[in-house]
């Protein structure tokens, strides 16, 4: 928790309030902001700007940047911002030698208390305040809505008879050897929301098979270590006693070579042979398990031909995407260019497909008074 402060003051103020909001919020289906107990007051040269801010459901990819502006028609004035970050990103940031100190650093579900003091200017005698997020992730950044605090204020002197105050400093944040497992590893995740139609398969593990076969081989290319990676990041789910297993997700996919029926039968096949696999050294995780049996792969032969340099690349493409399965796509794959193009994935891209892959591994926490038990 961050500058938690216990005011005992005793005060003569003399201020007249045009306007005051005292609650804010802003939402969206991803993000929550809360803002209460919003105030400015002068005190002789200075002016005091304190609020209150609670942020919700911020992705673990994620941070959010809140800048307190105060304006009104001559001028404006940006005041230190306040940064919220998900456990992912703040582990990075902290890899990168911290943040500067004149940023407040909060974590999201989380109450801040916020509170700046700056030199007064003859300007800032009718004023608003008002909160600038700005959303970024990995990839973009986007400027939210402004949230207007206060509206309209006339600020006069606040004569302060006695005033002591106590701050209460921050509690360091301790990261587990989990969140240290989640940060390292993509098939990792904690769980928000999981809907297996919107399945990706960016930062999956892939278990190779060799053709037509659904036997796992631990020693088939990188197959042991992936095996190492998902027992690794099950026995850390158990260990943890603030984290339970919440789903295992086990995508099976075969090479688009063969008929339709044998290949939805293969993946089935690969997708149960590595979940009993797995529960051969991890007990009672069935009921976390879901599998998908993703048949013929042909979203991953795309993206492989999207990246290639392969001849015909745009007619193999526009097969893919406007031939339908069962209307003899494969077959005219296998004509074109007198079937150069085919024998060229048969040799370079159809062995990266046969495999079950796609590993996911999802966690839930617990956190604080939450009662959740583990299974």
């Amino acid at each position: 928790m961050y500058f938690d402060r216990l005011l005992i003051m005793k005060k003569i103020v003399l201020s007249l309030i045009l306007s005051v909001i005292s609650y804010s919020s802003y939402s969206n289906p991803d993000l929550s902001i809360k803002v209460s107990n919003a105030s400015l007051e002068k005190q002789n040269d200075s002016l005091t700007i304190v609020f209150n801010l609670y942020v919700s459901d911020l992705n673990g990819n994620n941070k959010l940047y809140l800048s307190p502006i105060i304006k009104n028609t001559g001028g404006a004035k940006y005041l230190d911002p306040v940064l919220i970050m998900g456990r992912k990103m703040k582990i990075i940031e902290e890899r990168k030698g911290g943040l500067s100190k004149d940023i407040f650093v909060g974590s999201p579900g989380k109450n801040i208390s916020y509170k700046s003091v700056i030199p007064y200017e003859t300007w800032m005698s009718n004023i608003e305040l008002s909160l600038m997020p700005t959303l970024s992730g990995c990839c973009k950044s986007e400027i939210l809505d402004n949230i207007t605090l206060i509206k309209e204020k006339v600020l006069e002197d606040t004569l302060c008879v006695e005033e002591e105050e106590v701050i209460v400093g921050d509690v360091e944040e301790v990261f587990t050897d989990l969140d240290k497992l989640d940060q390292e590893y993509a098939f990792l995740s904690e769980y928000k929301f999981y809907d297996s139609k919107a399945y990706t398969r960016e930062g999956a593990l892939i278990v190779k098979f060799i053709k037509n076969e659904f036997v796992i081989n631990p020693d088939f290319l990188e197959n042991k270590q992936v095996l190492d990676k998902i027992n690794e990041a099950l026995s850390f789910i158990e260990k943890d006693p603030n984290a339970k297993l919440k789903k295992i997700v086990i995508a099976g996919f075969t090479s688009p070579e063969g008929t339709y029926a044998q290949n939805q039968k293969l993946s089935e096949k690969r997708a149960i042979a590595l979940k009993n696999l797995i529960q051969t050294t991890h007990k009672n995780i069935e009921p976390f398990i879901e599998i998908i049996e993703g048949g013929e792969d042909w979203t991953g032969l795309r993206e492989l031909i999207v990246k290639s340099d392969m001849s015909e690349k745009e007619s193999i493409l526009n097969i893919i995407d406007n031939v339908p399965i069962f209307s003899g796509r494969e077959y005219q794959l296998m004509r074109l260019n007198r079937g150069d193009s085919y024998r060229y994935m048969e040799k370079h891209f159809f062995p990266v497909l046969r495999n079950v892959g796609f590993i996911r591994v999802y966690y839930q926490r617990s956190g604080g008074s939450d009662s959740l038990v583990k299974n």
